[in-house]
């Protein structure tokens, strides 16, 4: 089963969270009511510390 991971739509600008592996998905858009493509968002790294 694969993990969630965070998709942007590059309509509204959303962060949506999917069970996918692939870095890019087709879904439907509910603010603009068309269907779009997600692009997944790379996990970030923690910032160290000075």
């Amino acid at each position: 089963m694969p993990r969630e991971a965070k998709y942007r739509c590059k309509h509204c600008g959303r962060v949506l969270l999917r069970r996918s592996t692939k870095q890019w998905i087709a879904n439907w858009c509910y603010t603009t009511g068309r269907d779009v493509h997600l692009m997944r968002l790379k996990p970030r790294k923690p910032r160290k510390h000075k």
